[in-house]
């Protein structure tokens, strides 16, 4: 059964910069990115649960 998960993309990140927002897909020990092109600022996101909070478009 494949898993389905938000993964904020910030690997090359600069600090109070956007990140891009992905839904990480897994499957069988193999997993794949998909972006949403959604761009998050630390503050409109939720490290912990792996949530969206006060973001515009919400």
């Amino acid at each position: 059964m494949a898993s389905i998960k938000f993964y904020f993309d910030d690997r090359r990140a600069k600090p109070n910069k956007p990140v891009i927002l992905k839904l990480a897909v897994a499957h069988k020990s193999k997993t794949s990115y998909v972006s949403l092109d959604i761009k998050l600022l630390p503050s409109q996101r939720d490290e912990r649960g792996c949530k969206v909070k006060n973001h515009p478009d919400k």
